[in-house]
């Protein structure tokens, strides 16, 4: 097949990492991709450097829609059997350039955005443009409910593909690695979170949830890992609560499993999400997981087998959480056995391909059936 994909940020995220985890699995299969970014950033550049086609070209606001005519004018000099949104944003242009082209377009809900609650507006722009989708992915059941919910597409033209991940190679002398890089002491006990620091990801509240336990727990730290608009607000927020010292920001880094994998214990305090790659990745590494209980993270964690589960916005149920994980060895052993069994048995990223791939080929055969 000839894909021509679409996506939006290029920043390190969950959403980025599934594209470039398809992206390389499609093209070693095969097929050959091309990808549209709207903005310069890490994704474009492991595109560059992997030798991927890839473009830049700004669809990432209500200006992108003056830049629907070049989009067409690609989608014609390519000759895609299928265009591939990743995102409801990017999806506003191109399933209108792909009904223009006429190229069968499909689209993936890659999260729950608080929009659609607060912009009946924009709710019912992407419900005009799905009419334009040959079919939609939904990550989780959870964007699945809501997509049918708001009525944006009928259930027959979702289907559900939960994200995935590549299982990690044991890395070599993990600990020692963590300890050398970011300064921790042998006797630290380092919880790590890895997501974006903006407010959807609830990290105030996992800052709020530490001096709870760090009269008796004074070696636990807690290390996160990704950049975001929230950064100052969140340093200034643990220099407010005396935490210096205990929390570390690593920034936006690379080697996240690797990194994972000389750590304790993972702790996801996100108020909403669609299905969070970094939740996989924990699990594959084998670390004890604590995350809360929103949209589609309750379908990765079972509560008390694989992880543990709380409220959102709760940080003295965070800190029961964590206290729980700190103390009891032989519930650590068991979910730290548990993760990666859980991981390679439904969210391994060769069968996410394989899902995609067949959903994109059902929508050439639709697209060449309706033509």
């Amino acid at each position: 097949m000839r894909i021509l994909q679409l996506k939006t940020s290029t920043s390190r995220g969950g959403a980025e990492t599934m594209v470039w985890q398809f992206t390389r699995r499609a093209v070693a299969r095969g097929h050959e991709v091309l990808t549209v970014f709207s903005e310069p950033g890490w994704l474009a550049e492991e595109f560059a450097t992997a030798g991927f086609s890839a473009r830049v070209l700004p669809l990432s606001s209500a200006a992108g829609v003056r830049r629907v005519p070049a989009l067409l004018a690609l989608l014609c000099r390519f000759h895609p059997d299928v265009l591939l949104n990743h995102g409801a944003r990017v999806n506003l242009f191109g399933a209108l350039a792909a009904r223009l082209a006429g190229v069968p377009s499909v689209a993936v809900e890659h999260g729950i955005d608080d929009w659609r609650a607060t912009s009946p507006r924009l709710n019912s722009l992407d419900r005009m443009c799905a009419r334009l989708n040959t079919h939609r992915i939904a990550v989780s059941r959870a964007v699945y409910r809501m997509l049918v919910e708001r009525h944006i597409l009928p259930p027959e033209k979702i289907t559900l593909i939960p994200n995935a991940v590549e299982l990690p190679v044991p890395a070599v002398h993990p600990r020692e690695a963590m300890q050398a890089r970011f300064g921790f002491s042998p006797e630290d006990v380092v919880a790590v979170t890895a997501a974006r620091l903006a407010p959807p990801k609830g990290h105030r509240y996992l800052l709020d949830a530490l001096p709870l336990l760090l009269p008796d727990f004074p070696h636990l730290r807690l290390l996160l890992l990704g950049d975001g608009e929230e950064r100052a607000a969140l340093e200034a927020q643990r220099d407010a609560l005396g935490l210096r010292g205990y929390v570390i920001f690593a920034g936006s880094v690379g080697g996240v499993p690797e990194l994972l994998a000389g750590c304790d214990l993972f702790v996801l305090p996100s108020l909403w999400e669609g299905m969070p790659v970094a939740l996989l990745e924990a699990l594959a590494a084998g670390l004890p997981t604590l995350a809360t209980r929103v949209a589609g993270t309750p379908e990765v964690i079972r509560d008390g087998e694989t992880g543990l589960l709380v409220p959102p916005r709760d940080p003295a149920a965070l800190a029961d959480g964590l206290r729980r994980l700190l103390t009891d060895d032989a519930l650590c052993a068991r979910l730290a056995e548990a993760g990666p069994a859980h991981v390679r048995a439904h969210y391994d990223i060769d069968i996410l391909v394989d899902r995609y791939l067949e959903v994109l080929g059902d929508a050439c055969k639709e697209g060449r059936h309706a033509a």
